[in-house]
């Protein structure tokens, strides 16, 4: 049974709430092993809901708190803004071959295969480019042991069909998940399939000014 204490919560949080793209009196709760869907107005909101969780900002007002030492993998920070110098090899543990999803043991090396990614392990993450840097994103999500799990940029992301089959696995099957959905793209991200994610609406700043 999970936890009855939230990996995550919100408590009237505020951050900016003077701007159309900021957060006002925003509250919720995130448990261990559940799948949350956020919908926000604009990726400028989303961006301040995904840096409030990855504690990049801090709220003007409201209070947040998280478990300790929670672990926090975000697929913005993966793709973009994080320089990882290890090679892909190390960061993805691939000394150990073994993996759990769905409380099942899998092997990495069967969905390294799967994504034709075997060319990126021994480079460093840093200097991985387009569909390598994907790649490299869809295994460090899908072989996470623990913690949390922001999804925002690959739910908008062209993939090819190898790496769908990982993204659906990392969504359906992977454990501690939060994926922020921006409204203008709910077609793109097949949101009608995520029946399992419960959803947590943001509310529009413009209603407060």
């Amino acid at each position: 049974m999970s936890s009855q204490i939230p990996l995550v919560s919100f408590h009237r949080v505020c951050l900016l709430e003077n701007q159309h793209f900021g957060v006002v009196d925003v509250s919720f709760k995130l448990f261990n092993k559940r799948k949350y869907i956020i919908n926000v107005e604009n990726d400028d909101t989303a961006n301040c809901i995904m840096g409030l969780i990855e504690k990049r900002y801090q709220p003007e007002r409201g209070v947040i708190k998280r478990e300790d030492d929670l672990f926090i993998q975000s697929d913005r920070l993966l793709l973009e803004d994080r320089v990882i110098s290890k090679k892909s090899y190390e960061w993805l543990g691939m000394k150990s071959d073994f993996f759990y999803l769905s409380d099942e043991r899998k092997s990495k090396r069967f969905y390294v295969d799967q994504l034709k990614a075997k060319n990126i392990l021994y480079h460093p993450v840093y200097k991985l480019k387009k569909d390598d840097k994907i790649k490299f994103v869809l295994l460090s999500l899908l072989f996470q042991k623990r913690g949390l799990i922001i999804i925002n940029k690959l739910l908008k992301t062209q993939l090819t069909e190898n790496m769908k089959v990982i993204f659906d696995k990392i969504l359906f099957e992977s454990h501690n998940l939060i994926c922020i959905v921006n409204n203008n793209h709910k077609k793109s991200c097949n949101i009608d399939e995520l029946r399992n994610y419960k959803i947590i609406s943001v509310p529009d700043t413009s209603n407060f000014s």
